[in-house]
């Protein structure tokens, strides 16, 4: 069946109602929602950037007033604020804990500034179930689509813990070897996620190119660049084949600051943006914020990103 646009937003907007609707009659069941959040850098002992911490915490309220709520929160990274220490991913664990002691499933994948021993350390089933050993590795079930979490933090953990690490990132061998495995036997729509994008090398294919390889690819989401943006990447020139990209905001460090609700259909998928603030590089007054902050805010009041899965797939 072909769905022009506006049939597929509008397919979107009635399953949005649709779980609306059924959170009346179940007591409780939960749409296809889910709630995207990137660059959390969070401090531990006397944090030098406390807004990051009271901006998670706002958003996990928010988080928890949904009705009903998401299925499961998807964290793209830097979930330490600098340089990955155990102090901070304990105070991300004690904020983040809220999800998880309401029934809401927590999802993750690494950043340039995280380190991987103190995150496992907090969150050691992320270690235990991932399907290339040492690295933060998931497949998370959408509803209707998947989303591949790979790990593309290349800073190791052996370095000094004043030192944040590359901030370049990249994907091993051993995850490309698995990742090519999943896209070869792909029998649904998948979406790829990282923190970074533009800055992951490898030999070869480009991480999108290889995804591109299956007609299932509906899209790419990462993180790291702190800004709401959507945009496309071209696949293959002679074919003409071009995937959706979507960049998130940091939900509490400079830049766009919010998070996105990710709903997934039979048709497609739909990234809502909750847009909380702008700032750069740090909070100001009111008095003081420069122009540019608040009208940004505004633009992107209401953003949508809308993903169609191919209907020849």
């Amino acid at each position: 069946m072909k769905i022009d646009r506006r049939g597929f937003i509008g397919c979107m907007a009635a399953a949005s109602a649709g779980c609306a609707a059924r959170r009346g009659t179940d007591g409780g069941s939960r749409c296809d929602t889910f709630v995207f959040l990137s660059d959390l850098h969070i401090e531990g002992a006397a944090p030098t950037y406390a807004y990051s911490k009271k901006r998670l915490e706002k958003t996990v309220d928010e988080i928890l007033s949904m009705s009903p709520l998401p299925r499961g929160v998807v964290c793209f990274g830097d979930i330490s604020c600098t340089y990955g220490l155990d102090a901070d991913y304990i105070e991300a664990k004690r904020i983040l804990s809220r999800l998880e002691n309401a029934g809401v499933a927590l999802h993750f994948t690494l950043g340039n500034h995280d380190r991987r021993s103190f995150f496992f350390d907090k969150w050691p089933r992320c270690a235990e179930n991932s399907p290339v050993p040492g690295r933060c590795v998931s497949v998370v079930d959408l509803g209707s689509a998947d989303l591949v979490l790979l790990d593309a933090l290349k800073g190791a953990d052996e370095r000094a813990l004043t030192d944040m690490g590359p901030v370049e990132g990249g994907l091993d061998d051993r995850q490309l070897a698995w990742f090519g495995d999943f896209v070869a036997n792909a029998a649904r729509p998948f979406f790829v996620g990282t923190h970074q994008f533009s800055d992951l090398y490898v030999k070869g294919l480009s991480p999108v190119e290889r995804a591109a390889k299956s007609r299932h690819f509906s899209g790419w989401i990462y993180g790291h660049d702190h800004k709401w943006q959507p945009s496309f990447r071209a696949c293959g020139w002679k074919d003409g084949v071009i995937k959706p990209i979507l960049c998130l905001p940091s939900s509490g460090l400079w830049g766009d600051i919010g998070y996105v609700v990710f709903r997934t259909s039979a048709h497609g998928a739909e990234a809502e943006l909750k847009m909380q603030d702008f700032y750069f590089t740090m909070p100001r007054p009111a008095a003081e914020r420069p122009s540019f902050w608040d009208a940004r805010i505004g633009d992107l009041k209401g953003a949508r990103a809308h993903f169609p899965f191919d209907r020849h797939a």
